[in-house]
Order: C-alpha cells, then structure tokens, then sequence
C-alpha cells in the first residue's frame, strides 16, 4: 500500500457556496446542493430531495462533518462511474473503522463493485473485500496526495518496511460484509431454539434455569442465609462452560462456515450426560451443573463468532439491541441521515423468536417424557 495516507477530507472542495451532492436516506438517492457554511469541521448544506424538485417543501438542510460519506462535490457521479473500472484507485467506508480507507477496484460486473481495501488493525495492514453497488456513498474516487502511490505500485523513493498483504492477513469479515447470512441466521436459530427447549425442561423438572442466570444469581442474595446456595450449581456450571471455551480457544466461526465444531460437540454430549444422571439417581446437584456446563460452552463460543457477539442461551442482550435499533432508527429517520444496518437487530430478532420456539416446544416434551424431553437438542 502506498506510503501516504488518504486525505480524512479537503476543506476547499467544500467551500461555501460551493456546488455538492448529498445522499438522501429517504430517497435512497444523491440530490443536488450546495455548502452553506463550514465551521469547526462541519458543513452545513442545503439540498433538494428528488421527489419533487419544484416543491419548497423539499429543500432540506442538514449538518455533516467534512469529508462524510453523505456528502461529495458535485459532478462525482460520472467520476465514481469512471473510477469503476479494474484496478482503479478509490477509497473505501469502513464501518467497522467509521473512516475512508484506501483501496482499489477489483472487478465490476453487472453495476456491482468489487473493492479491496487495506484496514490498520493492530499496527499492520489487513485487507478486506467488500462488494457495493455502482454509485454508492461508500466508496469514491481517491483523494490521494500526489506522493502516493496506487497499491501494489512499488514507489521508488519510499521505503516500504512492512510486509506486503497476503491472503492470511484478510480481516475477518463483519457481519454486514457477509455473503451467507440467510445460513448465519439459520444456524443461529437452531442453536437458540436447542437451548430454548433444554433450559424449558430444566426449569420445569429440575426447578431453575441452566442457560441464563439473571434469576439465578437474584436468587442467591434473595434467599441468602435460607436456601440461596441451591442455586450456585447452576451459576458455577455455567461460568465452567464459558471458561472452557475460552481455555480451548473454540472457533466461534466454525459451525457457520461449514465445519465441525468439537467444543459443540462437547456441549450436546453434556446435555446427554446431565438427563443421563437425573434419570438414573434423580439428583439435581449433578443434573443442573451439567445442563448449565453445557448451555456456558454453546454460549461462550457463539459469542466469539467474528460478524458480532452472539448469544444464544438467553435474549436479555438481544432485547437491548432491539430497543438501542428501534432509537437508533427513528432518530435517523428524524435528521434525515442514513438509517442504521439492518442485519444485528435482524438476527437478534431470529435468536429471540428462535428461544421462544424452543422454551414451547421443550415444555410440550417434557409433560410427554418428562427429563428425557432434553435428549432432542442434544
């Protein structure tokens, strides 16, 4: 990669007065306008929604920082069309990063993109492949200095001390960059709605949930000096599980690229061992730390799966992502700016349909089989 970095933005290409284009989240669409004021590194513009450009109802004003990605000079359309070719130096949005970073063109094929780019991630350069349609605010011509070089171009007068890119340095990919997120959310729910049904049949045969500990540890400090500690086993089995996958270093990425995962494997076969023993000595001491142990491994290696931390053993984090989305949302579509990604709150959603399809399905079992309703899952 070139030794110089991109420009973070250029304050003379957003003078005042000056002619811009602006993206508009409800129209989905660049509109015409042009800088009214930049101060303190924010440019206020004036823009006309495309809906209806006669109307005065549709000029609109609003304040980004400069060198947002909502906001580019005026005549950069054909310019990201001509840029748009292989090869072609460009600049990238991360969102991971929230900031521009340089890149190239890889392929273009019925008005899609194909862009590579290089991220800073822990002082080396990673390189991410991304694909966008034509024309999208992410992605725009380079505003390179002159020194700079396109990437792979080799300049003659820097020294270059860090290793070129290779495709082991690729950053793992986040969840909106994904390809397969229809097989995400389908694995996904199948593990929530597994440990819907175990902690249901926990809950009902054995007196206390395994796969969430909210209560649990209410429990302990409400019925402290009582009968509080009836409750540590399910919290201890559960920590266990969690640290084991830590200690074992469990892919979080395995089951949901195609490949066996041992430490679910261990998980199911401790689910198999907890109904084994309460049906044999019908001791929930060693039932209930089992099903917890199982319910922390399944828990603590979906929360390693590199597109975000996902949990599949309860739903109290997924309704906060729920109602953080729904805010988020409705403030965007108040300041007229880009509506936040879909995808988190989508397969939070899932998770939490998913349990509650479980925890219904696990309870109709169990009034038929009673413990032996957590065999299935397993």
């Amino acid at each position: 990669m070139a030794d110089c970095h991109p420009a973070e933005a250029k304050v003379d290409l957003y003078a005042p007065d000056a002619a811009v284009e602006v993206w508009s989240n409800s129209d989905n669409a660049w509109c015409l306008g042009n800088i009214k004021s930049i101060a303190e590194g924010l440019a206020t513009v004036e823009y006309t929604k495309s809906t209806d450009p006669q109307s005065n109802n549709n000029v609109v004003i609003k304040v980004l920082p400069v060198g947002h990605q909502n906001i580019r000079p005026a005549g950069q359309a054909s310019a990201s069309k001509s840029a748009a070719v292989p090869g072609a130096v460009v600049e990238v949005w991360s969102n991971t990063d929230g900031k521009w970073c340089e890149g190239k063109v890889l392929a273009v094929e019925n008005d899609i993109v194909s862009l590579e780019y290089a991220r800073d991630v822990g002082g080396s350069s990673s390189k991410v492949v991304k694909s966008l349609p034509l024309g999208h605010p992410d992605f725009r011509p380079s505003t390179l200095p002159v020194c700079s070089q396109p990437p792979d171009t080799p300049n003659k007068n820097v020294s270059v001390d860090s290793a070129p890119l290779t495709p082991v340095d690729a950053a793992p990919l986040t969840l909106d960059e994904r390809s397969d997120f229809a097989h995400v959310c389908f694995k996904a729910s199948m593990l929530s709605a597994l440990s819907g049904a175990v902690n249901a049949v926990a809950v009902l045969e054995l007196g206390m949930p395994v796969a969430h500990h909210t209560g649990n540890a209410n429990g302990v400090g409400r019925e402290l000096g009582v009968s509080g500690l009836r409750f540590v086993p399910s919290i201890a089995g559960y920590f266990l599980g969690a640290a084991s996958a830590g200690y074992g270093h469990c892919s979080g990425d395995a089951v949901f690229d195609g490949h066996a995962s041992g430490g679910l494997f261990l998980s199911a076969g401790t689910v198999a061992a907890g109904v084994l023993v309460q049906f044999v000595t019908g001791r929930n001491n060693l039932s209930v730390p089992l099903l917890a142990f199982s319910q922390g491994l399944q828990n603590g290696i979906t929360t390693a799966f590199s597109g975000m931390a996902l949990r599949t053993s309860h739903v109290t984090g997924c309704l906060s992502d729920a109602g953080i989305y729904v805010g988020a949302l409705l403030r965007s579509w108040r300041d007229e700016q880009r509506a936040p990604k879909l995808r988190k709150p989508m397969l939070n959603a899932i998770v939490l349909l998913s349990f509650i399809t479980g925890g219904f399905a696990g309870a109709r079992a169990q009034q038929l089989i009673g413990v032996k309703a957590a065999l299935p899952p397993a």
